[in-house]
């Protein structure tokens, strides 16, 4: 996994890795700077409201933890996972692998 800023019209500091696509990425990171800049420090409004943007926009199943410092281990879809730092957030989202 290769860490990337992403040159947007967001702003702030943000940090990026995982096996999603790049225009997914630059979509989810999108969702999270929205949720974050919405819902401050309170993680778990920050959380729900990414899920439900990400299930409204990329189909339902997306998982969300939002943390300042936590360790995980999940099953997910292919090039789904992805690991964001926004602010004081650190953010992973997957799509749950269905078995």
């Amino acid at each position: 996994m290769s860490l990337y800023n992403p040159n947007s019209v967001l702003a702030g500091q943000h940090s990026a890795a995982g096996s999603m696509d790049e225009e997914v990425k630059r979509n989810v990171l999108e969702v999270i700077q929205l949720a974050c800049d919405t819902h401050g420090n309170s993680r778990e409004a920050v959380a729900r409201s990414i899920k439900q943007q990400l299930d409204r926009q990329l189909a339902p199943n997306w998982q969300v933890i939002v943390g300042k410092t936590f360790v995980c281990n999940v099953s997910y879809e292919k090039s789904t996972l992805g690991y964001f730092e926004v602010g004081p957030h650190k953010v992973v989202v997957f799509k749950a692998a269905c078995f």
